[in-house]
């Protein structure tokens, strides 16, 4: 039996590692479809990605050498490279990288002594020939150079570099550039102790706010993964607990303001890539998602290659090669999971203003932050907890439309309630706010160990329950085991205790424990560090305690320093897009939203003047929600050559906004692959953008800034000759200025420019 449910426990954290990635497309030797030019001899170790051209780079050298694009898309092939003057080292091509702002492909030879330069190519496009953007000879033998380049930064401003090791020599090179990527030169180099590489070096810029760079990471089989200042000086590591040694290629990106490293692992049960994770403290680095092998031949150097592009709704595009194995492109989204790490798109809504004092440098809390969908509640917490029985957090928490304990009423003294909240010597402690419901979770006498009650106040009346427990790496728990304040099991909540940025205590409330009577989003939040006998100490969220620590039943709603409680804090409806489609069928209406706040649904609306409008059908909207909701609608009777729509989102409490108008022509629509000038241009804030296809297939239309820069992207679905795709574009939260979008099926691309005036 024990062994089941640790069979069990494994199903389950696997299942969780692999939840947060889609697969794209997979080219992949498990998926038994490896491309016919895809080698098993070690050949293929480099790849890149262009967000500019979105095409996939390949470096083919089974049969001959060559550089290979695919359509990022859907993994298509799309055009073989001029190789004309690709000459010298011990592979004339070897890894390959693109630019984000323009057409600018670069790719580098293997040099593995200096009897032959290391030398970085740039093409502008397939079909002319490159040339030389940098060229090395490295004054000792025995050098070598090329198993992994890393681009980084904007030709147009000059801002462009590149990162590669001198693995014999323990060495890190940055390249510059002073003619827009044209050409590079060195602009520094990290010395790094001896021994740091083993084989298949790769390394990764650490990036300031300012874009300066600060040091190095570094991998490569048989190391830790290392971050180095720019003198060369250890700052922090992996451990390989997280990072297996039997990884190489490295690289790391920003989303949902967290930071992540992304590497690739290889040998049996890998060939896959891990993303990983880390705040300010590297030892305490967290696993977030792994992808599927693929496939089991063997890749006895190790090699293979990572590249990932991060979009404006934070979701991570990531692209793999798996030397022997395949290609494979995967998106990384932020699900909810509640295991005290806060990857998900929290809105953080206090922070502290002190330090604690009192309770030790063992005990922290920082911020609190809060996130919705269509079913729960979450809450998170960057909190501390040392192993003291008395210590923890306490958390309490203000609903709109729920009536509990008034502010300056006292909290404590609950029957059956645990920690402070049933303390009967000290229950007088008062907030200055409204509290509905609180928690306080402490860690018990031991490390491993975090234990939960709760309170409720709804219409004034104190009831209390303790809810569970639950291991401190993170693991979550239900709770409570039988039924009382909440249904059984209703709570989930969970406690990271490797402190860091984003981690602490992470609590899923559904929204049926909340009376189910039109909680609409609005949330007030305070936290504190207290004992179970009702001290509280100098520590709060938000609020300043200037004066020590606080002591027994403080009354937060007259302490000077306060207020103790942030302010309500909603979630507005955000519509990012609405769309209308001629078809065959009718007119088809969609749209999407991003967030949605008390939103009872939205009335389609139809005129075929411009000016007059009806309603025309309902659509229900999906409540509060902090998720992507799409939904769509379909007039099968147009009535006219041109209609126009609109949508009109109405909340609960009756009050409502308009979207943008979207025209929609309906005669005959050639079959023809066509963009449209966008109408109104100039425009502020809408306007709308029309294309049409000439055959059926994958279709996409992304906007760029006038820098090159991938702004946003307006379609990306399968489009069908003989219809007229109208996509009303709202750049409401864009600057004035010029900006690009571009069309793309296939191999046809067309390009227009449009200007935003406000």
């Amino acid at each position: 039996m024990r062994k089941s449910i640790l069979m069990l426990a494994m199903f389950l954290l696997i299942g969780q590692l692999n939840a947060q990635l889609t697969t794209n497309w997979s080219f992949t030797s498990g998926g038994s479809n490896l491309p016919a030019w895809f080698g098993t001899g070690n050949t293929e170790r480099g790849c890149g990605y262009s967000a500019f051209s979105q095409q996939f780079f390949v470096v083919v050298r089974n049969g001959g050498v060559v550089l290979r694009s695919f359509n990022s898309l859907n993994g298509a092939d799309a055009a073989s490279y001029d190789m004309t003057g690709v000459t010298g080292g011990t592979f004339t091509l070897n890894d390959v990288e693109a630019s984000q702002t323009d057409s600018k492909v670069y790719g580098c030879n293997l040099a593995t002594s200096n009897a032959s330069a290391f030398k970085i190519y740039k093409w502008d496009n397939a079909t002319t020939a490159p040339t030389v953007a940098f060229q090395y000879t490295a004054p000792v033998t025995g050098t070598r150079m090329g198993d992994n380049i890393t681009y980084f930064g904007n030709n147009a401003d000059n801002s462009a570099k590149f990162m590669f090791p001198d693995a014999t020599r323990n060495m890190v090179f940055i390249l510059k550039t002073t003619d827009n990527g044209n050409t590079f030169t060195v602009q520094d180099s990290i010395q790094l102790p001896a021994n740091s590489f083993g084989g298949g070096p790769s390394t990764y810029p650490i990036i300031n706010d300012l874009g300066v760079i600060e040091g190095v990471i570094t991998n490569s089989s048989g190391k830790n993964v290392v971050a180095y200042n720019m003198q060369g000086q250890i700052i922090g590591t992996i451990p390989g607990s997280v990072i297996a040694t039997g990884s190489t290629t490295v690289r790391a990106f920003r989303a949902n303001d967290m930071f992540y490293i992304v590497t690739y692992q290889f040998g049996a049960g890998n060939e896959n890539l891990r993303v990983v994770q880390v705040g300010d403290n590297p030892a305490n680095a967290r696993s977030y998602v792994v992808s599927a092998p693929l496939g089991t031949n063997a890749n006895a150097n190790g090699t293979g290659d990572i590249s990932f592009h991060v979009r404006p709704d934070q979701k991570v595009d990531l692209f793999i090669l798996g030397t022997n194995n395949g290609i494979a492109s995967y998106t990384m989204d932020f699900p909810f999971f509640v295991n005290g790490r806060f990857n998900e798109g929290y809105a953080f809504i206090g922070g502290s203003q002190n330090q604690n004092q009192g309770f030790g440098p063992n005990m922290a809390l920082r911020r609190v932050g809060y996130a919705y969908d269509s079913n729960y509640v979450y809450v998170a917490v960057q909190t501390k907890l040392d192993k003291t029985n008395s210590n923890g957090m306490v958390v309490l928490l203000n609903f709109d439309n729920i009536t509990g304990m008034p502010a300056g009423q006292a909290l404590g003294g609950i029957t059956g309630g645990g920690h402070l909240f049933g303390d009967q010597a000290n229950p007088n402690w008062k907030m200055g706010f409204e509290v509905d419901m609180a928690f306080v979770i402490n860690a018990g006498g031991n490390d491993s160990i975090a234990y939960l009650d709760a309170a409720k106040y709804f219409n004034g009346v104190k009831t209390g329950q303790y809810i569970g427990s639950a291991y401190n790496s993170g693991t979550g728990a239900n709770g409570p085991s039988v039924a009382g304040i909440f249904a059984e099991n209703a709570i989930r909540f969970a406690l990271d205790s490797a402190y860091d940025n984003r981690r602490g205590f992470e609590i899923r409330i559904p929204k049926s424990e909340l009376n189910n009577i039109g909680f609409s989003g609005n949330i007030q939040m305070a936290a504190f560090i207290v004992s179970s006998s009702a001290y509280f100490s100098d520590l709060s969220v938000p609020g300043n305690i200037t004066g020590g620590n606080v002591g027994f039943n403080p009354d937060f709603g007259t302490l000077a320093g306060g207020p103790y409680y942030t302010g309500f804090s909603p979630l507005p409806v955000e519509l990012v897009s609405f769309n209308a489609t001629s078809t065959g069928n009718g007119i088809i209406l969609d749209w999407m939203t991003a967030s949605e706040l008390n939103n009872r649904g939205f009335s389609v609306e139809k005129s075929l003047d411009g000016l007059n409008f009806s309603e025309i059908g309902f659509v229900a909207g999906n409540g509060t929600s902090a998720l992507v909701n799409r939904y769509s609608y379909t007039d099968p009777n147009a009535g006219a050559a041109v209609v126009y729509y609109r949508l009109k989102q109405i909340d609960f409490d009756g009050t409502y906004s308009y979207s943008s108008v979207v025209k929609v022509e309906t005669s005959s629509v050639p079959s023809v692959f066509a963009l449209d000038q966008n109408y109104p241009n100039p425009f502020n804030p809408s306007t709308t953008i029309s294309f049409t296809v000439a055959n059926e297939g994958l279709a996409n239309l992304t906007l760029y800034s006038i820098n090159g820069e991938m702004v946003a992207t307006l379609f990306n679905e399968s489009a069908k000759p003989g219809q007229r795709y109208n996509l009303q574009f709202n750049a409401s939260d864009l600057p004035s200025g010029i900006y690009f979008y571009r069309l793309t099926q296939g191999s046809s691309v067309v390009t227009r420019k449009l200007t935003l005036l406000k």
